[in-house]
């Protein structure tokens, strides 16, 4: 019996000296690396509070039926009916700092006599991603991706803001996140 707990206890020796470094005083190093995640864009509704107001001012078109849908996977907002529009959601899982938020949008033509979209996500109180396009402009597709500077929570709230002048329709496509670099 003891010959089997001395093999037990050098086998085990063994395998600790061979396996991934653990820190013991701190349970968290036992964690799974982050594996990034997506944002379901069908979780995103309308809720009026909006982050850009102290800039922007209130709703010139408080969204109404129309303004916010989900089409073909995507979360389309039609600035005719709700402008500008601050559309919700909350983080799905934990997300460290460090981790990259990619933003897929896309539009169609923006007709205006002038002056730019503004499109926006927020996480948290953090404003992650930020593009302005000047208009009118020919229809187009913006990805990039971008490091947030803090951790958030699951359950965060996460907005995405577009403004915009005129009637007008923009597509978020994509909302992942991913372990940084």
């Amino acid at each position: 019996m003891s010959r089997a707990l001395c093999a037990l206890a050098v086998c085990g020796a063994a395998l600790v000296g061979c396996g991934a470094d653990v820190d013991a005083a701190d349970p968290t190093s036992l964690a799974p690396p982050f594996s990034g995640f997506r944002v379901d864009l069908t979780s995103f509704v309308e809720d009026g509070d909006h982050p850009f107001a102290d800039v922007e001012g209130d709703p010139i078109v408080p969204c109404g039926a129309g303004g916010v849908t989900v089409e073909a996977g995507a979360l389309e907002v039609r600035t005719g009916f709700c402008d500008p529009a601050d559309v919700v959601s909350v983080l799905p899982e934990d997300a460290p700092a460090g981790a990259v938020v990619e933003v897929t949008v896309s539009h169609d033509n923006l007709l205006a006599d002038g002056g730019q979209a503004h499109l926006a996500v927020v996480v948290g109180d953090e404003l992650v991603f930020e593009h302005g396009i000047a208009m009118p402009a020919a229809s187009g597709f913006i990805q990039k991706r971008v490091t947030m500077t803090t951790a958030h929570a699951a359950g965060e709230r996460i907005v995405f803001h577009v403004h915009n002048h005129g009637a007008n329709a923009y597509a978020l496509r994509g909302l992942v996140v991913l372990p940084g670099t």
